[in-house]
């Protein structure tokens, strides 16, 4: 057979410029889309790979690849950046033969978020550096999906998400290694506000064993955790004491710094009287009067409750809640 033409492996009939003749004459499927119809089963792509799903001429289907090399990504951004709102997605992949009957889990799309800043392992809000976008593992940034496999097909998936998209930065994820192929796209990314979309789709890495990310919003929880990772509180017993208002409580207690390179301030802390069932009874913050520790130091505290509530059991003090 020469060059002009030749079988590709789904059965479709591959034809150069000395083709053209022949098949209008014997009448011979040249595209896959046909043979596609005349098997019975839906249309895909011929290689593997993550797709977007368009309606060709005459109606044919045709598709537009979302997956490549990272300069292949850069050199095709503008026509996968202005995707429409409806977009549905096509994904090809042999391994899906063996995915059993529940694809849903191989697929995952997801808002991308802008680093706003980086938080040290002691607290301190630092610049990102590096990329600016990343695409947090966080559930508040999937986007709920529709999936399913082509109908006479076990080796493609068609993924349509539940409602149109907002215009803004997608990551499509297909895979349930420990790489997984990934593909970045915009629904209307050159006309939509793209400052209000990082300042809704914002979050913070927090950096030390591993990056991790945390929504804007949460910034206030996440300094808490990062400042006071340190910090270990041990109590002591508790003392009742005859004071002017009744039996007085006192609560004493050490606050140590664990860290052997890191100082650390000791926060605003909250002490609270339990009763027999772990309901709290009373509850008050107060401030410890401690300067910052230095890497292994430790320091005394103390408190009281003017009057100790009835049904007191236990005592508990913990680093006081920040406000948001």
């Amino acid at each position: 057979m020469n060059n002009a033409h030749r079988w590709n492996a789904y059965g479709c009939l591959r034809v150069g410029r000395t083709g053209v003749a022949l098949i209008a004459v014997l009448g011979l499927a040249a595209c896959s889309p046909m043979m596609d119809r005349m098997v019975g089963r839906e249309s895909a792509p011929d290689e593997s790979g993550l797709y977007v799903e368009r309606t060709g001429a005459a109606g044919q289907p045709s598709w537009l690849r979302l997956d490549g090399s990272r300069q292949w990504e850069i050199d095709t951004w503008a026509r996968r950046s202005d995707l429409d709102p409806g977009v549905v997605f096509i994904i090809r992949n042999p391994e899906l033969a063996q995915a059993g009957a529940a694809p849903t889990r191989f697929v995952r799309l997801r808002r991308v978020a802008w680093v706003r800043s980086a938080i040290s392992p002691h607290g301190d809000i630092m610049p990102a550096d590096g990329g600016r976008w990343a695409v947090p593992e966080l559930d508040v940034f999937l986007v709920p999906l529709e999936v399913r496999k082509l109908e006479g097909r076990d080796d493609a998936l068609r993924a349509a998400p539940l409602r149109p998209l907002e215009p803004g930065l997608y990551s499509l994820e297909f895979g349930a290694g420990a790489q997984p192929q990934r593909a970045r796209l915009g629904v209307q990314w050159s006309s939509a506000d793209q400052r209000a979309y990082s300042a809704t789709t914002c979050v913070d890495r927090y950096e030390g064993a591993g990056p991790r990310y945390r929504p804007c919003a949460e910034q206030v929880q996440g300094l808490q955790t990062a400042g006071l990772q340190w910090l270990k509180l041990y109590l002591v017993a508790p003392e009742l004491r005859d004071g002017a208002e009744g039996r007085a409580l006192l609560v004493k207690g050490v606050v140590v710094n664990t860290s052997e390179d890191e100082q650390a301030t000791v926060p605003t802390l909250q002490a609270q009287v339990r009763g027999a069932a772990g309901e709290v009874l009373e509850r008050w913050h107060f401030d410890p009067g401690i300067a910052p520790l230095a890497p292994g130091g430790s320091a005394s505290f103390r408190t009281e409750a003017r009057r100790a509530p009835p049904g007191a059991h236990s005592v508990h003090v913990e680093f006081a809640p920040l406000a948001r």
